[in-house]
């Protein structure tokens, strides 16, 4: 659907070495797109790295602006494709990455993008730059038949979720909000923002909130799906809830995919709504050998009042391997190999779109039957989770 060659990079230093890992929406009948546009340095001083960063300024009007560190091949340890190991103990990327936006008429092909980006990195934890975007189309409020609020369509807003890594502050993930991909508030506050998730990545904001019991007494509860990635060595990274009242503070996490024979699990796409079901999408990684290897699978959930069940239980469905690496034989391996990262979902008249970033290089959409993807999903695995 897309690569680096569709993009120009932001200055004479840089290049385009990766599009990908979309964040996705739909906005009227277009399919809105937060791509991860990742820049590297053009070329390096003889005996020397140079490692980008964003010269923030903290405030929402920081230009546009790319500075680097350049250090002598003195203070460096190891040298990688993607980063550099240094003496010191830490290691930097050697790319920075920036969301930009494109639109798509028919959801399969790119008809517009905008000409420079519109939000970009301007405070202190968003320096070394903002990684895959989770796009969450908020249109709900009252409580409908499945304890899931509703709102009127003239409170639709968008909720983002990206990923920032900081050689101080580590990885976390950050939210803002839009009504129109034209202005970004921060959270908690546009001039005062901050981190929302400090050590976790792949935060997807669910696009409706749960009628969650505490207490004898129903109360709405903002959800998202979260990747703690804490003990990896104790306990194989999953999936989680987390829930919020106000997307500032977060707590009551429930463990909904668990990793149980090696195998790394992350969020992928947001939930969307279809048929009755909250649905979405995740990448897999598993060792073999000496790679690592990303497909992507599904998850389904309804709640298990439906069928009898208490109002806080829910059946979780999970899909045997629906895409794999390196299915598009046309399109070159790319910057990292066997890699299927779903990062968002559309649906369109009956059908859903999944996209995906491949080998950390290009943008991928496979269009499916949201019956067929029901089908699949139900021959998987499915276990009772408690919120």
């Amino acid at each position: 659907m897309a690569g680096p060659e569709d993009f120009d990079p932001t200055g004479e230093r840089m290049k385009v070495v990766g599009a990908f890992n979309p964040g996705v929406t739909m906005e009227d009948d277009d399919t809105v797109l937060m791509i991860r546009v990742a820049e590297a340095p053009v070329d390096e001083p003889r005996n020397s790295v140079m490692l980008p960063y964003f010269d923030v300024e903290n405030r929402a009007d920081s230009p546009y602006r790319i500075s680097f560190d350049v250090l002598p091949e003195s203070a460096i340890k190891s040298i990688g494709k993607k980063d550099v190991m240094l003496r010191a103990g830490t290691s930097r990327l050697r790319h920075l990455s920036h969301p930009v936006i494109a639109r798509s008429i028919d959801g399969t092909s790119i008809d517009e993008i905008e000409d420079t980006p519109s939000f970009y990195p301007c405070f202190e934890h968003e320096r070394f730059g903002m990684e895959d975007f989770r796009i969450t189309k908020i249109d709900t409020m009252e409580p409908d038949e499945l304890g899931f609020y509703m709102l009127d369509d003239e409170s639709t807003f968008y909720a983002l979720t990206y990923v920032s890594p900081h050689r101080i502050m580590g990885v976390s993930t950050s939210i803002a909000v839009t009504g129109d991909f034209r202005q970004f508030y921060r959270m908690p506050s546009p001039d005062h923002p901050q981190h929302i998730f400090t050590g976790i990545k792949d935060v997807a904001i669910f696009p409706g909130m749960f009628n969650i019991e505490e207490r004898g007494v129903m109360l709405p509860y903002y959800a998202a799906l979260t990747r703690p990635n804490a003990f990896s060595d104790i306990s194989s990274p999953g999936i989680w809830m987390s829930f919020s009242p106000d997307w500032i503070h977060w707590g009551r996490d429930t463990r909904v995919i668990v990793s149980m024979n090696g195998e790394v699990t992350g969020t992928g796409s947001p939930a969307v709504r279809t048929d009755g079901w909250w649905l979405g999408a995740f990448h897999e990684v598993t060792k073999e050998g000496d790679k690592s290897v990303y497909r992507g699978k599904l998850w389904g959930m309804r709640p298990k009042e439906a069928l009898g069940g208490r109002s806080n239980e829910f059946m979780l469905y999970t899909s045997p391997v629906l895409m794999e690496p390196n299915e598009f034989k046309d399109v070159p391996p790319g910057y990292v190999p066997n890699v299927v990262y779903p990062s968002g979902m559309a649906v369109r008249d009956g059908m859903i779109d999944i996209y995906s970033g491949e080998d950390d290089t290009y943008v991928s959409v496979r269009r499916y039957e949201s019956n067929d993807l029901i089908k699949f999903l139900k021959s998987g695995d499915r276990r009772i989770i408690t919120i």
